[in-house]
């Protein structure tokens, strides 16, 4: 199939543009697993549309670590280096990852968008299309045959307070409210190894916008 036609079937295997289009916020529970590090620890993450973000890591013996953008600054605060207000290429990553309704904005976020053929991950079988930013840097894509969901992206996230390339792996596809969420995360940051396993994703929920903004703006550091 052609690379649009294989990003329409992506878009209706998360269950369509309706069902996504539905949902505003996202909130996300679960437990984190540092291979070699720690287990078991709890983290959350609070999404809006349509470019809101915060991630909150509670990590012994380090503390309480958090990255957010607010749609306008992206910022990491971690003990003991404090606040960090992103710029550059840290600050761009956090922005493409807050888009909310990111697997429909492809086209937008994205100058280029190739298939650049097929290949395998572990017993499936996948598309890989390859994505390239105006500025050009690229994320590579891997879609399973057989479900049209993601199974692995190639590309940068924040991790401590700086970006660093990474490989994800999305299993345990699970539906909620019409739409398909993975449960189970994996990133691979060369030699780290961080595991999720969300317990529990709700949406279209009360949240106070101030979260997303950095913990010294005032008395808003409430998470």
């Amino acid at each position: 199939p052609a690379v649009d036609e294989l990003l329409e079937r992506y878009i209706n295997a998360l269950g369509g543009v309706t069902a996504l289009k539905a949902v505003t916020n996202r909130v996300i529970k679960g437990t984190l697993d540092i291979v070699g590090e720690s287990r078991g620890e709890p983290f959350e993450m609070y999404e809006q549309a349509p470019n809101k973000v915060l991630h909150v890591f509670q990590e012994n013996p380090s503390g309480t670590r958090k990255v957010g953008f607010n749609g306008r600054v992206g910022w990491a605060f971690e003990k003991p280096t404090g606040l960090k207000m992103l710029k550059g290429a840290d600050l761009k990553q956090l922005q493409i990852d807050a888009e909310f309704y990111g697997p429909l904005e492809l086209k937008k976020t994205f100058a280029k968008i190739t298939l650049a053929g097929t290949s395998k991950i572990g017993y499936r079988d996948v598309y890989v299309i390859d994505l390239q930013h105006a500025t050009g840097t690229m994320v590579r894509m891997y879609l399973d045959a057989q479900t049209y969901l993601l199974a692995r992206t190639n590309t940068m996230r924040i991790w401590g307070t700086a970006s660093s390339p990474a490989e994800i792996y999305y299993d345990d596809w699970r539906e909620v409210d019409g739409t398909k969420q993975p449960f189970s995360v994996t990133y691979s940051f060369g030699k780290l190894t961080v595991s999720t396993n969300i317990t529990e994703i709700r949406h279209n929920v009360a949240l106070d916008p101030t979260i997303f903004d950095p913990p010294n703006a005032g008395s808003r550091d409430r998470r």
